[in-house]
C-alpha cells in the first residue's frame, strides 16, 4: 500500500508570555466583518489583495488598495477541512475551491433495511480573474483538477493534483485554460505537494513505488513543448519523500521524509548529465529551510538539534555544523539578507505545555553561525505540526506572535484553541535584537507582513484585522 499523501499544509500554534518593557506600536487601522477568531490570512504576492478566514466558518477577500477595505464573503466548498487557496504571484488569478452542485446519494442505514438519502455538495476548482470588475462573474470551472495547486513563478503555469497521482498544467495565457491543459502522469500516487523551481524551468513531484519500495522523484520540464511527454526520474531518495525544496537559485533541489533517520537527499540541478547521478545523502535531517543566498540549508536532528550544511562547500555532506536548542522538536526560518538563523522549539499543544521557550537568533558569518544564539527568551510555543514565524522581506523584523493557525484546519470550539495575547516585533538590524521589543497590543491569533515590508497584518480573536504601520518604528 502506498503511503498517504503528505498534508499539505502544518498548523502552528504560538502562546506569547514574553515579559519585561517594550514600545508600544502606533494605533492600527482596523477592518472588521468576521464574527469569530481570525485563524488564517493570506497576503496576494504584490501586496493587493487579503484573504482571511474565521471560526465563523466564512472567508473574506479584501482588496487593500481601497481606502476603506470591505471583506467580501467567498464562498467556499466543504469538501474538506482545509480550503485551497493561493493567488498567482502577479495578483492576477485567485484559484479557490468552491461548490458547485449538489448530488443526491443512497445509505443503507445500519441494523435496517430501509435506505436515507443524503445531499452532498461537490466542488471543483475555481480560477478567478482578479484584475476583472467583478471577479466572481469571471470565474473559469477548471475540469478534473484537485487539490494541491501550485502556481509557477513566472506565473505561466497553474498546476493541479488529480487522481492516480496524475498532475494537470494550465496554461494561464490561454484564452480557455481548460482547452490548454497537460497531463502528468506518474506511476504512483504523490506522498508531496509538487514545487516548481524559481527559474520555472523544473516541477518536482513524488511518489512511493509498491513494486520497488522505494520514493521515485519526477522532474517535469516545463520549458519543453509537452512537459508531460518524458519526465526525468531521480532514484535514490531516502526513504518516503514527503517534502520536496529547491535553492533560490534553481540550484539544488532537496528530498526530505517524516523522520531523520531516513535522512534528506541532495541533486543538483545544473549537472551535464541529464538525469543527474547518484544524491548527495544528508544523515539524520529532516524538516528542511534554505537561506535566501542559497548557500545553507538547515534541517532537524533528533534531540532538540539542527544540523547547517553548506551547500557552496566542495561535498556539502561532509561537515554540517550542529546548532544545539531545547530538548524536543526544533525548527528553522531564514530571515531576508542572510545575517540570521532563526530557530526555536515547540511543544503540544495542550499536553507537553512548557512554561517558555525561547527563540534563538543565530549571527551568520562568513565562517558559519556564531557559537552564541542571541536569546529572545519568556515564550510558549504550543506545536501541531510546522510553520514559520514571520519574518518581513527586508530582514529587518521578526515578530512573535499569539498565533494560532500558520495552516486552514479549522478547530471544532474555541476551547481547542489557546489564548491569545499581544504580540512583539524584534529589530533584527539592532545592536541587540532582544533589548526592547514593539508591542502590538490585542488580542491577537495570527500576523503576516506585507510584500513591501511596510505593514504588518494581524488577525484577533474579536474578528477583526489590524493592519499596523512599520515605517515610523525604529
Amino acid at each position: 500500500m502506498s503511503p498517504p499523501l503528505a498534508p499539505a499544509r502544518w498548523l502552528l500554534v504560538i502562546v506569547l508570555a514574553c515579559t519585561g518593557s517594550g514600545r508600544l506600536a502606533a494605533e492600527p487601522i482596523v477592518l472588521s466583518g468576521h464574527q469569530g477568531p481570525i485563524l488564517f490570512l493570506i497576503i496576494s504576492p504584490k501586496g493587493h489583495w487579503l484573504l482571511t478566514g474565521s471560526l465563523d466558518k466564512t472567508v473574506r477577500l479584501w482588496d487593500l488598495t481601497a481606502k476603506a477595505p470591505v471583506g467580501k464573503v467567498v464562498p467556499l466548498g466543504t469538501s474538506g477541512p482545509e480550503p485551497t487557496l493561493a493567488f498567482s504571484p502577479d495578483d492576477h488569478w485567485l484559484v479557490l475551491e468552491e461548490p458547485t452542485s449538489k448530488r443526491t446519494s443512497l445509505r443503507q442505514t445500519l441494523g435496517l433495511k430501509q435506505k436515507a438519502a443524503l445531499e452532498d455538495e461537490t466542488t471543483s476548482l475555481v480560477l478567478r480573474d482578479l484584475t476583472a470588475r467583478d471577479p466572481q462573474a469571471t470565474s473559469v470551472v477548471l475540469r478534473e483538477a484537485e487539490r494541491p495547486v501550485v502556481f509557477s513563478p513566472n506565473g505561466h503555469w497553474l498546476a493541479t493534483g488529480y487522481s492516480g497521482g496524475s498532475f494537470r498544467l494550465w496554461d494561464l495565457s490561454a484564452k480557455d485554460p481548460n482547452g490548454a491543459k497537460i497531463i502528468l502522469r506518474a506511476q504512483e500516487p504523490a506522498t508531496a505537494e509538487p514545487v516548481i523551481s524559481p527559474d520555472s524551468h523544473w516541477m518536482v513531484t513524488a511518489a512511493w513505488s509498491s513494486t520497488s519500495q522505494s520514493s521515485m522523484v519526477y522532474l517535469w520540464d516545463l520549458t519543453a513543448k509537452d512537459p508531460g511527454a518524458a519526465p526525468v526520474i531521480l532514484r535514490g531518495a531516502q526513504g518516503n519523500v514527503t517534502q520536496i525544496a529547491i535553492t533560490p537559485n534553481s540550484r539544488w533541489l532537496v528530498t526530505a521524509g517524516p523522520e531523520a533517520k531516513t535522512g534528506a537527499c541532495l541533486w543538483d540541478l545544473t549537472a551535464a548529465q541529464t538525469p543527474p547521478g547518484a544524491p548527495i545523502v544528508l544523515r539524520d535531517a529532516m524538516g528542511v529551510a534554505i537561506s535566501g543566498d542559497s548557500r545553507w540549508l538547515a534541517t532537524r536532528a533528533p534531540s532538540g538539534t539542527a544540523l547547517l550544511w553548506d551547500l557552496r562547500a566542495k561535498d556539502p555532506a561532509a561537515a554540517p555544523i550542529k546548532l544545539r536548542g531545547e530538548e524536543g522538536d526544533m525548527f528553522c526560518v531564514f530571515p531576508p539578507g542572510g545575517r540570521w538563523l532563526v530557530s526555536w522549539g515547540c511543544a503540544v499543544w495542550p499536553h507537553d505545555a512548557k512554561e517558555s521557550h525561547q527563540v534563538c537568533l543565530w549571527h551568520l558569518t562568513a565562517q558559519g553561525p556564531a557559537a552564541k544564539p542571541v536569546v529572545l527568551r519568556g515564550h510558549r510555543f504550543y506545536l501541531s505540526g510546522v510553520g514559520d514565524i514571520p519574518v518581513s522581506p527586508d530582514g529587518h523584523w521578526l515578530v512573535t506572535t499569539a498565533a494560532s493557525y500558520f495552516g486552514f484546519g479549522l478547530p471544532k470550539d474555541r476551547n481547542r484553541m489557546p489564548p491569545a495575547s499581544d504580540a512583539y516585533l524584534w529589530d533584527l538590524t539592532a545592536q541587540d535584537p532582544a533589548a526592547a521589543p514593539v508591542v502590538l497590543r490585542g488580542q491577537i491569533r495570527i500576523s503576516a507582513f506585507s510584500p513591501d515590508g511596510r505593514t504588518l497584518v494581524s488577525g484577533c480573536d474579536d474578528g477583526t484585522v489590524r493592519i499596523w504601520p512599520l515605517r515610523n518604528l525604529k
